[in-house]
């Protein structure tokens, strides 16, 4: 695992990201979760976030991989985590995610049954923590998570992109639309 160094050298530093780009999506989402990270460069000074819709009866295999078409460290969330730049973090199967001082939390699902609005809590949250340059990608699923919180992150100075109906197009996915210039 790669480790964030400071300007000064000292590795292990807790450094900011400049920006956090958060891609949300179903298991379906795999396609373009890969088509995505291929084209970002590792040195964007950019944290990612993975928020999919994980089954809890199942093992996932979604941080060993999206290790295999990015350069940047790919990350199973833990509570307390940082986010840095250069990295890929992935949401646990069975958990909720949010953002608090820059610091991730790792929750239980708070709905029993059916699915839980993964993709709002984590973006609501960072609309009201996070207050550098954030980009949500909303990518292929069924019903409305995500949606709930993109009115939050648009009024809060956050970039909101949505995959046009059911295919990706690449070009509206690239690097330049999703990172700060």
């Amino acid at each position: 695992m790669r480790q964030a160094v400071s300007p000064n050298g000292n590795g292990n530093a807790n450094v900011n990201p400049r920006s956090i780009v958060c891609l949300c999506g179903s298991a379906g989402a795999l396609k373009e979760y890969l088509a995505i990270l291929r084209r970002i460069r590792p040195d964007t000074n950019t944290a990612f976030v993975v928020i999919s819709h994980l089954s809890t009866k199942h093992k996932s295999h979604l941080v060993h991989i999206l290790s295999g078409v990015t350069k940047m460290a790919v990350r199973e969330a833990q509570n307390g985590m940082p986010l840095r730049p250069h990295e890929v973090v992935v949401i646990p199967p069975g958990m909720e995610l949010a953002l608090s001082d820059r610091h991730l939390q790792v929750l239980p699902r708070s709905k029993v049954f059916g699915w839980s609005n993964v993709a709002d809590l984590f973006l609501s949250s960072l609309a009201r923590n996070y207050h550098a340059k954030r980009t949500a990608v909303i990518l292929s699923g069924m019903g409305s998570n995500g949606s709930a919180a993109l009115h939050e992150l648009k009024q809060s100075g956050g970039t909101i992109l949505v995959q046009r109906q059911f295919g990706l197009r690449l070009r509206e996915f690239s690097a330049d639309r999703i990172l700060p210039r």
